[in-house]
């Protein structure tokens, strides 16, 4: 026979046996976090380059400062370590990203969606129709 074991949970907002805030919590606030800074961020900046690039320092930032304040576990527990694997998943990655991208380039060009003219005059440039 199955036992049951029943659980009462004295707090929403506080997990005491883990001693930190629930999970839910956590990923609220720091959602809320990078959204409310990024929103700061996007009246200072008008240029779209500038703004993601924002976009990426603030993430990281509110991520590194949250881990030991609200997660109560070190950065490197979040996955930003470097080894032998990381670098293998990295270079998948952009090989995989290089592929699909040079194939739907490719099959746009095949079917006359895309244009590629190459002048020694001017620099290359591309046209999508």
């Amino acid at each position: 026979m199955l036992k049951y074991t029943t659980y009462t949970m004295k707090s929403i907002f506080y997990n005491s046996d883990e001693q930190r805030i629930r999970a839910f919590w956590r990923i609220s606030l720091v959602t809320v976090s990078i959204f409310t800074l990024f929103t700061f961020w996007v009246f200072l900046t008008n240029d779209f380059i500038w703004m993601m690039s924002g976009l990426a320092v603030i993430t990281f930032l509110v991520i590194l400062f949250a881990c030991p304040a609200l997660d109560k576990r070190p950065f490197k527990e979040m996955g930003f370590t470097l080894s032998k694997t990381w670098a293998k998943d990295l270079g998948a990655g952009l090989f995989i990203a290089a592929l699909t991208m040079s194939l739907m380039s490719l099959v746009m060009w095949q079917f006359g969606y895309l244009q590629i003219n190459i002048s020694p005059d001017a620099e290359m440039s591309s046209e999508f129709i």
